[in-house]
């Protein structure tokens, strides 16, 4: 695979996350005028986690994941983990909700929940609760996500 149509791919679907993150893009168009297979390109790009799991046939459906994002846009998820620490910390009590923090609407609250697992596999934070209907991702930072954010200036 041509590692520049793999990088637009990205880039395309990061854009397309932007808008709304909560569902998949058809790549078929774009990789096709580019004379190459869309199954293969999403084979590849999934084979690296660079994207969800793809939908395949005449459409290939994809989503990109916070490891591909970080391929076209490094700083994405940095920005907000450093966000969500700085908040977090400096309210006192290292409770919050990760959406209102982001200052995300109703229909990002998947951008926040992928964000929050990421953080929480790095052991920054643990989950409080979760209520999608509420849009409400309530999250406490661990000791680790203390020291980290102790590191940050207020």
């Amino acid at each position: 695979m041509d590692s520049n149509v793999g990088k637009e791919v990205l880039q395309y679907l990061f854009i397309e996350y932007e808008k709304d993150a909560n569902r998949d893009y058809d790549i078929a168009p774009m990789v096709k005028r580019k004379g190459l297979d869309p199954i293969e390109v999403a084979n590849n790009l999934y084979s690296t986690g660079f994207i969800k799991q793809p939908t395949l046939g005449i459409r290939v459906m994809c989503g990109i994941t916070l490891f591909g994002i970080t391929r076209v846009k490094p700083e994405y998820v940095h920005q907000r983990a450093m966000q969500i620490l700085h908040e977090l910390a400096s309210g006192g009590s290292g409770n919050g909700d990760i959406i209102e923090i982001l200052g995300y609407g109703s229909n990002e609250y998947i951008k926040a929940m992928e964000i929050a697992e990421d953080m929480k596999y790095r052991a920054l934070i643990d989950f409080g609760f979760r209520t999608a209907s509420e849009n409400s991702l309530q999250v406490s930072l661990t000791q680790k996500g203390w020291d980290l954010a102790r590191g940050l200036k207020y």
